[in-house]
């Protein structure tokens, strides 16, 4: 279910921008003690652009594991500012008897098919074609890329805001996208469902293969999935929330409901949302949130 309206946002920007702050009860008889309501709060004062690194994985990738440590090194170095996602698609996230969890997805797919992903690990730096005009990036390249990106100015800002009620696994999410500049473009809005620290089987080459020396060398039955894509919100393409331009000021909000699915840790769900271009496919900002605040 959706909900999409346009406001002028002039309040918007006297805001901080916090990160998964529990929100007390806004009503008097209180809150169903199973619903927990998490949110993000703006400010023009710590306002940045949010890169997006998107992974593309496979289980059955022997060198695959040093592209999630590459990863997680920019994070440890940008911190909040770099969004990581892993995305299990292609010949390597295949299903079989010794691997048999099926990690892809249909959005997942539809992203490896349309920036023709052609190896793993690569990435995507919100889908950004600067470094060498390449969507697809190997790991050496993605440092530079995100350090290109990260000091770029913000062209607006997103906040997400969470209800997630635990007993029925019935989560509402709503996103305001405001608007720091006036923006020329048809843009469009993604909302994700990732899953952090699944343990799974992961192969793992020898380090002279490529693969990491933070592992055993082999099937690996007990290896630690991170940011693992699991599902779409509002499908592989989103949402449009402009239509050739909006004004600087100006900011858009969006109403989703969704159930999690069982099998899967809601503790460990986050929700990504991000704003990307249409004509580019750049991704102009992002942002994360726990599904349960920590």
């Amino acid at each position: 279910m959706k909900n999409i309206k346009l406001l002028s946002c002039s309040a918007f920007l006297v805001f901080s921008l916090f990160s998964c702050n529990k929100i007390d009860c806004p009503y008097e008889n209180g809150c169903d003690e199973d619903k927990d309501t998490t949110t993000t709060v703006i400010t023009t004062d710590t306002i940045v652009r949010k890169i997006l690194l998107e992974e593309y994985t496979g289980h059955q990738c022997g060198n695959c594991i040093v592209g999630a440590e590459e990863g997680q090194a920019l994070h440890d170095l940008y911190g909040d500012q770099l969004i990581l996602m892993t995305i299990h698609a292609g010949g390597f996230a295949e299903t079989n008897v010794d691997y048999p969890n099926d990690y892809t997805t249909i959005s997942g797919d539809d992203y490896f098919t349309t920036f023709a992903v052609w190896g793993n690990p690569t990435a995507t730096i919100s889908r950004s074609d600067t470094t060498d005009d390449q969507y697809v990036l190997g790991k050496a390249q993605w440092g530079q890329t995100v350090e290109v990106l990260s000091n770029t100015e913000p062209k607006l800002n997103v906040k997400l805001n969470l209800e997630y009620n635990a007993a029925t696994r019935v989560l509402d999410a709503t996103a305001t996208s405001v608007f720091l500049k006036t923006v020329n473009k048809d843009l469009f809005l993604v909302l994700c469902i990732v899953e952090d620290s699944i343990i799974g089987d992961q192969k793992n080459y020898a380090v002279s293969a490529g693969g990491s020396a933070n592992w055993p060398e082999g099937h690996l039955t007990n290896y630690v999935h991170r940011h693992m894509l699991r599902d779409n919100i509002n499908g592989s393409w989103g949402s449009q929330i402009v239509t050739s331009s909006i004004a600087e000021g100006d900011s858009t909000v969006n109403d989703y409901t969704y159930t999690i699915n069982g099998a899967w840790d809601d503790n460990q769900c986050s929700v990504i949302a991000f704003v990307y271009d249409q004509a580019t496919n750049e991704i102009l900002q992002a942002e994360e949130i726990h599904v349960v605040s920590h």
